[in-house]
């Protein structure tokens, strides 16, 4: 049965109303602050999957930016559903939780503005799930070099195969499926 996009995505999507045979497989989920140079370089990335176009949606959330990422966003032309929204700065985390009531996949990617995507990310992703109930999936984390430094950014940067190796030793793999939200 085909799902149809709510009024409610006509508000902050670009894309008008659309019967969708079915919902994405994966919403990939980037919220974004004053960060349009580094988000110029973290979307083409995305764009460059091995994972089919049409089971994947992009969800960016602007918090607040005054930089130009909205005009940048609405310009950007994009092989796979990509929406935005924007609202007043409230930091990441509620950006995510913004962005969280959007998506319409089935599982949900978090990514920071500055990931660099391996171009098989989406479908080792999708994969890290087949028959699998509720998993949290983790893997290497690629940032920009113009990344600022934080404790992710370093942890990425110093030790990042071997901190993720140590991480999935000491996890049982797990990714976030919505279920209900």
């Amino acid at each position: 049965m085909p799902v149809t996009r709510g009024a409610h995505r006509a508000a902050w999507s670009r894309e008008p109303d659309i019967m969708l045979e079915s919902p994405p497989l994966i919403s990939v989920l980037i919220p974004t602050f004053n960060r349009r140079n580094v988000l110029e370089r973290t979307l083409p990335t995305l764009f460059q999957q091995d994972f089919p176009a049409d089971r994947f949606e992009i969800v960016v959330v602007v918090d607040g930016s005054s930089d130009g990422t909205m005009e940048f966003l609405r310009k950007f032309a994009s092989p796979c559903s990509m929406h935005f929204v924007g609202q007043p700065n409230q930091g990441p985390a509620v950006a995510r939780n913004a962005g969280l009531k959007r998506v319409s996949g089935e599982l949900v990617l978090f990514l920071d503005d500055d990931i660099l995507c391996p171009p098989n990310l989406l479908s080792l992703h999708a994969s890290a799930h087949n028959g699998q109930s509720r998993r949290v999936v983790f893997g290497p984390i690629h940032t920009s070099i113009t990344s600022a430094a934080t404790l992710a950014t370093d942890w990425a940067r110093i030790g990042g195969l071997a901190n993720t190796e140590m991480l999935n030793r000491s996890l049982t793999p797990s990714i976030i499926r919505r279920e209900s939200i």
